[in-house]
Order: structure tokens, then sequence, then C-alpha cells
């Protein structure tokens, strides 16, 4: 009997909770069995405008105006590499001590998960 399946690219939305990590390692250990028909795997977080809540009371203009501001840009760089980037780093450690081999995409979109 073949089984029909056709997994080429994997999508794997994460945050910073603990089930998410338990997610990750849950995925890494099933994905295993399929990696010779896998091809790419993408680690995918969604960020809100909500780290900007320790800066609230300094910054003074609308929402749409405030992407465009310079301190906007620093605020989600710092944000990123302190808060995002270390977890993101370790679900990629995660599915690799599970023996993921292939390519592992981290990325990081703005919106309202």
């Amino acid at each position: 009997m073949d089984v029909i399946y056709s997994f080429k690219k994997i999508l794997l939305p994460v945050d910073e909770s603990k089930h998410s990590k338990k997610a990750i390692t849950f995925a890494g250990k099933f994905l295993k069995y399929f990696i010779k028909d896998i091809s790419q795997i993408t680690i995918f977080h969604v960020i809100r405008l909500s780290y900007l809540t320790a800066h609230e009371k300094r910054i003074d203009l609308r929402v749409e105006f405030l992407k465009e501001s310079e301190l906007f840009k620093k605020l989600k760089e710092q944000y990123l590499k302190e808060k995002i980037k270390p977890i993101l780093d370790e679900y990629e450690k995660i599915l690799r001590d599970c023996g993921i081999t292939i390519e592992i995409i981290k990325r990081v979109d703005e919106g309202d998960p």
C-alpha cells in the first residue's frame, strides 16, 4: 500500500511559550522520519507592536507613522536581537538535535497572530 503525502516545505509557527517549545520538539522527532522528502523547514514568528509598551510613554506619534521613525526601527531591531533571535536559535537547535539536517529558515513578520 502506497502512502500518499507530499511534504516539501514545512512551516512551524512559534511564539515564546513552553507549548511552542514542546511542539518544535515533537515536530523534530516526527519529521525526521520524512526528512528525505522535505527540502525546507521554516520557523515562523509573528511580532506585534506590543514590544513597544515599555516605551509607550516616550512615544507621542500615531502608530501608522511610528513604523517610519528611526526610534521604531531601533526598538524593533533591539527587540528582535534580544528577545526573538535567541528563541528562534533555540528552536533551530532543538530541530538539529532531533537529527534534522535540511535547510531551516527563521522568519519574523509583523502582524496580529
